[in-house]
């Protein structure tokens, strides 16, 4: 089994929309073929994986959805080929909070919840090459939306745009058939 991943640490990145996650690769000897990241909003409790880099990645950048004044936690825990990690109970996590300053966001007006975040939502709409027309599942803050075409960022008013409605997004052009489409937006 792996031991614990030591020197993990974290760094805001980008006016706080990423967050750079690094740390020292366990020993060759014990076989490791991956690493797991894991975040919560709580210290010691609630954390869900939400990636996976392969030896030797030693580091990994958690795209956040808009977030003002957020601390989330990481850990990382090492897996070998046989499937065996190492005690994510043994892995100290560690922590940085979203910028929550008017330089950063000027135009707040209201405190947001980190519940107000969707991240990786599947829009509702046919993906047959033809539609272009999707809905989120809550009402969105205007100017808020991002859309990802098979992982690739779409641009705002060339790639899609926010219907009027506060829950349609039209991308253009319409994904293929075989096209996975996601969408991170801040819900009112």
């Amino acid at each position: 089994m792996p031991t614990t991943v030591r020197d993990v640490h974290v760094e805001n990145l980008l006016s706080g929309r990423r967050m750079l996650v690094e740390w020292t690769p366990n020993p060759t000897l014990e076989g490791v073929s991956a690493y797991e990241i894991w975040r919560s909003t709580q210290e010691y409790q609630g954390f869900e994986k939400i990636a996976e880099v392969n030896d030797p990645t030693y580091q990994f950048i958690d795209k956040i959805p808009y977030t003002f004044g957020i601390v989330f936690f990481y850990k990382v825990i090492a897996r070998d080929a046989s499937g065996y990690r190492s005690d994510i109970t043994q892995s100290n996590p560690v922590s940085d909070v979203t910028f929550d300053d008017f330089e950063e966001h000027p135009f707040r007006s209201t405190t947001l919840s980190y519940n107000s975040f969707v991240a990786g939502e599947v829009p509702i709409g046919l993906i047959n090459s033809s539609n272009t027309s999707f809905t989120t599942a809550s009402l969105f803050r205007f100017n808020t939306v991002e859309v990802f075409v098979n992982g690739v960022a779409r641009v705002r008013n060339v790639g899609f745009t926010e219907g009027s409605n506060q829950t349609s997004v039209i991308i253009s052009p319409a994904p293929a058939t075989s096209s996975t489409v996601t969408i991170n937006y801040t819900k009112i």
